[in-house]
């Protein structure tokens, strides 16, 4: 664990630890915090691009946890199970347990959309499995 005495790090590892990742796995910092900032708050950097390759982590993930634990079921049967696991509803709750709001960095003019909070949620912890893959890699 990097031992840093900036909000903003000590706020990342406490995520992280929320994840029960190992201290030692290898965690690529900047792209953390890219991934739990929002294009309200920045513009330039922001999670849109992590938010991509997190969607496609999760598509797998999912697909593996499907194949390997219901050998039996049809590819169409596969599509219609996983369109709900990775849909915008499943993964923003899977980020409320976590208090995600807490971690992620939106303008205060967002904030008040509630209807995008949803979207927002579900964004940033794609883009978050995002950094987490490519940290590894």
């Amino acid at each position: 664990m990097i031992k840093s005495y900036h909000p903003r790090q000590k706020q990342l590892q406490s995520l992280i630890e929320k994840l029960s990742i190992p201290q030692d796995a290898p965690i690529n910092w900047s792209l953390l915090d890219l991934a739990l900032t929002h294009p309200t708050f920045s513009a330039t950097g922001n999670y849109d691009q992590l938010e991509f390759v997190g969607d496609a982590v999760v598509r797998l993930a999912s697909s593996e946890l499907l194949w390997e634990n219901y050998p039996h079921l049809h590819v169409g049967e596969f599509a219609a199970i996983r369109s709900v696991l990775v849909s915008d509803r499943s993964l923003a709750k899977i980020a409320e347990s976590y208090n995600w709001s807490r971690y992620l960095l939106v303008a205060k003019s967002a904030i008040s959309d509630k209807a995008g909070r949803e979207s927002r949620l579900a964004d940033s912890f794609e883009a978050v499995l995002g950094a987490l893959y490519l940290s590894t890699h």
